[in-house]
């Protein structure tokens, strides 16, 4: 990541994350990254910045927003990614202390919200819309069994009935 003054948070996380990130983890936890990062990271208030200009009441203020729309849940996985991000340019001398260390991750004000199994209708459109899908069949096994897709992963790497 040669020349890293010259380039803002945006095109150094990028780097970071396919350089450094996706080669050191699974397939699996990947896509879970990729998630958070495509849709909490990219574009987000602290892309345009450079590394210098990120202090912790502009992160704290980016963490309630996250909290707000989507969760304390997606704030802690953001975090996670950023945490690790921020402990590397600190490790490469980039920058002095993380943003993140006095950063609090806000409470969960949400009420919380009941969970509700699927109608039969919703099963039947969830269904009929996986049939041009090649996961058409896990579409089915999870629809029916009431599995979470982690929980049918697991069952299937350990072949249990």
């Amino acid at each position: 990541m040669a020349g890293w003054r010259d380039k803002v948070f945006g095109t150094l996380m990028t780097e970071w994350f396919e350089g450094v990130k996706k080669p050191s983890v699974v397939a699996s936890t990947f896509i879970r990254y990729r998630i958070d990062f495509d849709l909490r990271i990219v574009d987000s208030v602290l892309w345009p910045k450079r590394l210098v200009e990120i202090k912790p009441p502009l992160v704290q203020a980016y963490y309630c927003d996250i909290a707000d729309e989507h969760g304390v849940s997606a704030v802690k996985q953001t975090h996670k990614l950023l945490r690790q991000f921020f402990n590397y340019c600190v490790d490469n001398d980039w920058i002095i202390k993380s943003p993140l260390k006095t950063v609090i991750i806000p409470k969960d004000s949400r009420l919380v919200k009941e969970k509700k199994a699927f109608t039969e209708q919703e099963v039947e459109k969830l269904i009929e819309a996986a049939k041009s899908n090649s996961d058409y069949f896990i579409y089915v096994f999870l629809a029916f069994t009431g599995l979470r897709l982690g929980e049918a992963y697991v069952k299937q790497k350990l072949k249990i009935s």
